[in-house]
Parts: C-alpha cells; structure tokens; sequence
C-alpha cells in the first residue's frame, strides 16, 4: 500500500522510491549517486494527485534531449540528471489507496517509504531513520501489496529488536514519559494521499504576488509591496518558489546554510528562521501559513487561488 516506483540506477541496481524520496549525493538520498555531477539534492519524487512525479530541486535534468523541472514517472522513461548519467523507471505501482498512520483519532499521516515517529509533544513523523525516534516504520518486502495485503510494513518500537507487521485496522500503543499515544493504522485513498494545504486563518483577501530573487523574496498585493524578505528568510521562500511543491525540510536547510551544519544545528537555524518569517509575515498582514510545514517533515509555499509566484532567481 505504497506509491512506488522501481527505478534503474546509474550503477546497474534497483531502487525503490516512493512520496518524499530525494535523488542526490549526500547519503541520506533514497538514491544516493556519489558524482560532482548530481547536487547534493537534485530531485525529488512527489505524489501529485494520483501520480508520482519526479521534481528538479537544484539544477535541472532532461528528457528525450529536453531539459524539463518536472516529469511524470512512467514505465519505461529515461531521465538524464547529468551527462551520460542516467536513471530508467521500471515499474510504476499506484494502489488504490495508501497506508497512513492516525495518532490519537487525529488526521492521518501517510507514511514514506521509512518514516520515523517521534511523539514530541506535538507527535511528529520524519522521512527516513531517527535514531531518536520513539518509533520506526518501514515498508519492506511488498508481497503483501501482491496478494491485497498490508505484509510490506512493520513497525518498530524504540529498545525492542523485533519488528511487527502492521496492517489496515490494526492499533498500537506507543509508551512514553507523558503517558502513552494510540496509533491506528488506516487507508488512504491515493487521489487524497498528497499533502494538502491547511486552512486558512485571517489571510488577506487580495492576491498576493511572490517573486523569489535567490537572496531576496518581495510580497506584493495587488501592485503595492507589503514586504521585502532578506537573508535567511528570503532564501527559504526563494527555495520554496524554485522547487514548487512539498519537499523535506533538510534539503531547503541544506541549500540556504549548505551541507556542512550537523543535523541538530541545522534543525535549530531552520526553526530559528521559521518562526521569525511567519512573525514578519503576520506583522506585514500576510497570512503567516503561506509557508506550511506538515508532520512528516515537508515544507511547501501555499498560494491561495489567485496568488502567484514568479521564480527570478
């Protein structure tokens, strides 16, 4: 119960790669290709809808000789990251729904292909393996998707070796030192599975227009300017813009502040930043959700439906 697609990688193996999965050169990639030629995060798999698209982050790749910032992924395509450097999809797998996780009957989470589940407050889901996490989930073999089951996920608890399967209707109960949290694990249908923009609170009614000039964002509503957003900040949306949909936090944070920070150092600049760009935000009278950032650890610019962005980076 996964949105899948088998790709064949430059060095001859098959990966699999599903919603959030980065291609790139640093080794936390899902298809991680150690080449000068390929960004430390060069592109990312997003469901749209109900397809898996494959996004440019930094730089561009081409298809058919055509340099593109967006494909979709299909049995059979061949993408170019760089010269003579190139992945063919094999397999595409687009079940009818997707597996998701709900923490105490609130709204469900899907899960990425290894999700960490750290229970805060507030429960947070992270893409790939934390080892602070109180709790992993992974999918593995994908037979049960074959048979109509849910055999490809297990979940592990922190301080245990042994993982256990989860299934659709199933329940856990996770332990912790503020008591305790119960997980369900549900369907999703995939055509609902993307994430989707929050609900709006006290936005301003004109459209905005938002144009990214790499070190600096400008807010404009209708032609007057309400903001200028410079240094970190301006980055951040300037990134946003650029990558035009939902991707993980760490590959904004690694392109604004580059791959040297450790970890932990860079998860307080990015927060730092965060919370001040939707200070100034709200302070200029712009909502302060344009930037949205989910439990699973994405971050997207949200543009209502007469906003626009314009990339002059």
């Amino acid at each position: 119960m996964r949105a899948r697609a088998i790709v064949l990688g430059p060095d001859g193996r098959h990966v699999e790669l599903g919603h959030g999965d980065v291609i790139g050169r640093l080794g936390w990639c899902a298809l991680a290709i150690d080449d000068g030629r390929i960004s430390e995060a060069h592109a990312l798999v997003s469901l749209r809808g109900d397809a898996l698209q494959l996004l440019a982050l930094r730089g561009r790749f081409a298809v058919d000789g055509r340099a593109v910032s967006q494909v979709p992924l299909e049995p059979g395509l061949v993408v170019t990251l760089a010269d003579e450097l190139r992945i063919e999809v094999v397999e595409v797998v687009l079940p009818d729904e997707v597996l998701a996780l709900s923490f105490d009957g609130q709204q469900a989470q899907v899960l990425l292909g290894t999700t960490s589940i750290l229970l805060g407050p507030p429960v947070t889901l992270r893409g790939g393996w934390d080892g602070r996490a109180d709790a992993w989930v992974w999918s593995g073999s994908e037979a049960g998707d074959a048979e109509g089951g849910d055999a490809g996920w297990r979940l592990r608890r922190a301080g245990h070796k042994d993982a256990e399967p989860v299934s659709v209707g199933q329940h856990f109960e996770l332990l912790h030192a503020g008591g305790s949290t119960r997980i369900a694990a549900v369907a999703v249908p995939l055509n609902s599975a993307a994430a989707t923009p929050t609900v709006v609170e006290g936005s301003i009614t004109a459209p905005l227009t938002i144009i990214a000039r790499f070190q600096t964002t400008h807010v404009l509503r209708a032609k007057d300017e309400v903001l200028v957003l410079d240094g970190a900040m301006g980055r951040v949306v300037s990134e946003l813009v650029a990558l035009n949909g939902p991707t993980s936090w760490e590959v904004v944070a690694r392109e604004v502040w580059g791959a040297e920070p450790p970890e932990t150092l860079l998860r307080g600049r990015w927060d730092a930043t965060l919370s001040r760009l939707r200070a100034r935000l709200r302070g200029a009278g712009v909502r302060p959700d344009l930037v949205r950032s989910d439990r699973q650890g994405h971050v997207e610019l949200v543009l209502g439906p007469l906003d626009r962005a314009v990339d002059e980076t």
